[in-house]
């Protein structure tokens, strides 16, 4: 544990993962209901006792204390100064070096400055759990917007068209593969498509039936003729083609044939162009 920090088990168990963030890449280490307690251990509030006695051990520090003009409301501003911002722990290890540092009694102004130079590593600390809680937030928001769309999406692929309604479980198929195409779930693209289904965006049904569809001929185990026979009908009949493939066994290890994976991808085309239209 580090100087001047108190040995609270919870501060022990996550002050490496705290002092580390910036390298955790955004992910989340520090669970969001600890980080209320973890503050507090970091940063605990003085008590007026307290710090009246650090102050008093300050004054006898300095025989020059005796000079000040008004030496009670010169405690008082002093120990309401410090009693709002600091914890104990940084204000005795500031009245401790500051016979060191100060010729004459340190004025307010000096021992906040020195003060504050104590509590950086405090602050520093601080100001990561303000970014770890406001990460939590923000993912917790996502989460719900993420849940709340989904909940919209079921919604409007029930009420799809029966030409545009996925069967059981091409939807997550189609997702899956979507998703690769456009390299990651996160993506802008990928957002304004899933947006677009929750809205029934017509559009966005088509490409959840075109990429079922593609999804099982890459993997498909039939000769690459074939598959490129079934993607020629179903460019007249595409309901026809998902409901004959739906079954079909594939294999995700089999490499795609260059002419499939070129005929797949013009399949695809029309039905991306609508997520980069600006």
């Amino acid at each position: 544990m580090s100087k001047n920090l108190p040995a609270v088990p919870l501060l022990e168990r996550y002050l490496p993962v705290i002092r580390n963030w910036d390298r955790y890449n955004s992910t989340l280490p520090v669970p969001v209901d600890v980080i209320p307690a973890l503050r507090a251990a970091i940063s605990p509030p003085a008590k007026p006792k307290e710090v009246g006695g650090a102050v008093l051990k300050l004054l006898g520090s300095f025989p020059t204390a005796s000079t000040i003009a008004d030496p009670k409301m010169f405690t008082e501003v002093m120990i309401d100064h410090l009693l709002r911002r600091y914890p104990i722990a940084v204000i005795g290890a500031a009245v401790d070096e500051a016979p060191a540092r100060f010729k004459w009694i340190p004025s307010v102004k000096e021992m906040l400055e020195l003060c504050d130079e104590f509590h950086r590593p405090r602050r520093e600390l601080l100001r990561r759990l303000e970014e770890m809680e406001a990460l939590h937030r923000s993912n917790q928001r996502r989460e719900r917007e993420i849940a709340d769309r989904r909940d919209r999406i079921e919604k409007a692929l029930a009420g799809a068209p029966k030409e545009l309604r996925p069967g059981p479980g091409e939807f997550e198929i189609a997702s899956d593969f979507v998703a690769q195409q456009l390299l990651c779930r996160v993506s802008p693209r990928f957002d304004r498509w899933q947006e677009a289904l929750a809205l029934g965006d017509p559009r966005a049904l088509h490409l959840v039936r075109r990429g079922f569809l593609a999804a099982v001929l890459v993997k498909a185990n039939m000769p690459p003729a074939q598959v490129l026979e079934l993607l020629a009908e179903a460019e007249r009949d595409i309901g026809a083609v998902v409901a004959r493939v739906a079954e079909l066994p594939t294999d995700p290890d089999r490499p795609t044939a260059p002419e499939v994976d070129a005929a797949v991808k013009a399949m695809l085309r029309p039905a991306f162009a609508f997520l980069f239209a600006s």
